[in-house]
């Protein structure tokens, strides 16, 4: 893969891919393509090797030409796909995707970078200059919370130390693109700050020990109300605000947050690089602890019995709306794609219409979605919603999975999460994780979980019942991969 190149600046630089055969036989007519940014240009894109004996690794060198003008996003991928011809006759293929980070801004640890005076003391209300208007959190009220100079604070799950500086000196960064220097792993990267206006939120980019990367996106809230704008939680809230003249407001209330970003619990993170988002304030950085989620079954989802059980709450989060805009695939297939035509069903989560299997009924249906087709099954089961302080057991039709045919490759779902190993929190909040090519999904594809709530039925030893809420990983959706 490239080296880094500096933004803006035009260049050529050199991709190189290595393909290693490890299927344990040989295979031939072996074709490499390689794909980076829109508008960049690179030669040759396509390479072809005719046998690669097994265990054998080849190189392939291509050259990336840069654009004058680049558009002005930090982080690059770039793709490599190689097909071909088993031993038996059958073609595969497989591919790899690499994010490159621009380097456009500031790099540092925190404290190198902190260049905003956000919290201040009666003596040192003159340096505060948190909304740009002079005001700032008074370090008084602070301390009432815990929150002082050099101490432990936790949220979340996730360990975090305020900053150790004197009164009226910078103690938080405003970001604008700076790649801070964080070393540590966890399920998520936790971040504590606030925002100002209507509230701010942007891109955050992890970069791994790896050199591999991975984004999300996080916000806050206006400092003023403490009230949260994106799904966030309030870590401090404190009535009033230092002024220039001193603490005043204090029938208002002040806020700061902490939230989480979704990150790889198998890598270990070497550095964060900020959005370029004036107007978010960040304190502190920390990891949030990785909980897996529980190993799902062979089946395609926890079906409901005759008896009442987990089905949806007054909360229907385990029936989730569509995927995000920011979830689909970017890139179509071709230049001018035609409308996708349904292929013949193969079980019943890909043929539509009413299905009675395993003595239980079914119900399928599927639209177009993108270059492929995506197919909505219901079940028909008893399910039990809380219905003001009791419980309801309703009969009907009940989400089940949503299923995405195979008629887009790996490469074409590289920007969609649902088509990769990866966690997120999706822009309501929700979090969300996709598991691929492992013993649960089979070969070639990947199912999503989302945490929901569940009202679950629990029955004693003498077989009264009674319910109860969890939280718990529900099975989503299915992808699979042409």
């Amino acid at each position: 893969m490239p080296p880094r190149v500096l933004g803006g600046q035009p260049a050529i630089s050199d991709i190189t891919v290595t393909v290693t055969n490890v299927g344990g036989a040989a295979v031939t007519d072996v074709t490499v393509e390689v794909g980076g940014p829109i508008n960049w240009t690179l030669y040759p894109a396509t390479h072809t090797i005719e046998e690669l004996a097994d265990g054998a690794s080849v190189e392939v060198v291509t050259e990336i030409h840069v654009p004058n003008n680049p558009s002005p996003t930090t982080l690059r991928k770039f793709t490599a796909s190689a097909t071909y011809l088993t031993s038996a006759g059958a073609r595969e293929s497989v591919d790899t995707i690499r994010l490159q980070q621009l380097e456009l801004g500031e790099t540092g640890t925190m404290a190198e970078l902190r260049n905003n005076v956000g919290t201040t003391t009666l003596e040192t209300v003159a340096a505060g200059d948190y909304d740009g208007d002079g005001n700032s959190f008074s370090r008084e009220l602070l301390a009432e919370l815990g929150a002082t100079p050099g101490a432990t604070v936790e949220h979340l799950g996730a360990t975090f130390t305020w900053p150790d500086v004197a009164p009226g000196e910078p103690d938080n960064v405003v970001a604008a693109g700076q790649s801070v220097e964080l070393e540590g792993s966890g399920g998520g990267l936790a971040v504590l700050g606030s925002g100002l206006g209507s509230g701010v939120s942007g891109q955050f980019v992890i970069h791994y020990s790896d050199g591999s990367a991975s984004t999300g996106n996080l916000g806050f809230g206006n400092w003023f109300s403490a009230t949260p704008a994106f799904g966030e939680t309030v870590a401090y809230k404190m009535n009033g605000r230092n002024t220039p003249a001193g603490l005043a407001n204090t029938e208002f209330e002040y806020g700061i947050y902490v939230s989480t970003i979704n990150i790889d619990p198998r890598k270990t993170v070497s550095a964060v690089t900020l959005p370029n988002a004036g107007g978010l304030h960040i304190f502190a950085m920390g990891f949030a602890p990785y909980v897996p989620g529980p190993e799902p079954t062979a089946e395609p989802t926890g079906e409901p019995t005759e008896e009442p059980t987990g089905g949806p709450t007054d909360d229907p989060s385990g029936e989730p709306s569509d995927p995000p805009a920011t979830q689909q695939p970017s890139k179509s297939p071709s230049a001018a794609p035609g409308k996708p035509t349904l292929p013949p069903g193969t079980d019943l989560y890909t043929t539509p219409g009413k299905h009675h299997v395993g003595g239980r009924d079914w119900f399928t249906k599927c639209e177009a979605y993108s270059q492929t087709f995506r197919c909505q099954t219901d079940i028909w089961a008893t399910t039990v919603l809380r219905d003001g302080a009791g419980y309801e057991q309703v009969t009907g039709w009940v989400f089940n999975n949503l299923t995405y045919l195979p008629m887009m490759t790996r490469a074409q779902w590289s920007d969609n999460p649902l088509g990769y190993k990866t966690a997120w929190t999706a822009t309501d909040g929700r979090k969300w994780y996709t598991d691929c090519d492992s013993s649960v999904t089979g070969r070639n594809g990947c199912r999503s979980y989302v945490w929901a709530n569940l009202v679950e039925v629990v029955k004693d030893a003498n077989g009264a019942t009674s319910y109860r809420t969890v939280h718990k990983w529900v099975f989503n959706n299915m992808v699979r991969f042409k």
